[in-house]
């Protein structure tokens, strides 16, 4: 990790000071985990497909807010 101090901190007292989204963004850094789908080698003109993929009625049974092709693919869009 590149500053323990600071990890120790997020993980003792962020939770409690910040949204679980905005805890996990800052925690990843500090891990190395990359936060874009770039970063994973994903390429831009294939978010259609994934977002096709991701809508289907398999996919979506366990998902808590049940989203459609277009919702998941301007969400993927935000984090490419």
């Amino acid at each position: 990790f590149a500053d323990e101090d600071m990890l120790t901190e997020l993980i003792v007292k962020g939770i409690h000071h910040r949204s679980l989204g905005s805890y996990i963004k800052n925690l990843c850094p500090l891990a190395s985990i990359p936060t874009r789908l770039a970063d994973y080698g994903i390429k831009r003109e294939s978010l259609p497909e994934l977002a096709e993929k991701s809508s289907s009625p398999h996919n979506m049974a366990n998902n808590p807010k049940n989203a459609g092709t277009d919702e998941i693919l301007d969400l993927l869009k935000k984090v490419y």
